[in-house]
């Protein structure tokens, strides 16, 4: 649906975590992109945002939790910023991964994850073409 809706062929997560269900995508202009959410068990969740026209729309993310490291991952030729956030309410984790790739912007969202499952989440991420 997203190719024929926007005329391309997003990065694909190809690895997921065990129990991981897809929960719903949501489209449209009203959020500028693609919001996919994923759960995992009853805790942990996966948000993966998906901003086609990025010169016109950026992630405007706003987290007041308390940063506890940012680094970069190389995966092919794009470059990961990975930040890992303590949630200052209830004391879990948090990971964000930003990165573009062809003008597009991605954004991944994770709660409640150790970081060995957020890298391989991010190594699993598969450039997909025609």
């Amino acid at each position: 649906k997203i190719e024929e809706t926007y005329g391309f062929i997003p990065i694909k997560m190809e690895y997921l975590p065990k129990d991981t269900g897809f929960l719903e995508g949501v489209f449209g202009e009203d959020i500028q992109g693609i919001n996919l959410f994923y759960g995992i068990g009853d805790k942990a969740k996966i948000i993966y945002i998906i901003r086609p026209n990025y010169r016109e729309a950026s992630f405007g993310i706003d987290i007041e939790d308390e940063k506890i490291q940012e680094y970069q991952m190389i995966l092919g030729d794009m470059e990961i910023c990975i930040k890992e956030y303590k949630i200052l309410d209830s004391g879990e984790k948090r990971w964000t991964a930003q990165f573009e790739y062809k003008e597009i912007q991605y954004l991944i969202r994770i709660t409640d994850l150790e970081q060995e499952e957020v890298e391989k989440i991010i190594n699993g991420l598969r450039i997909w073409e025609k």
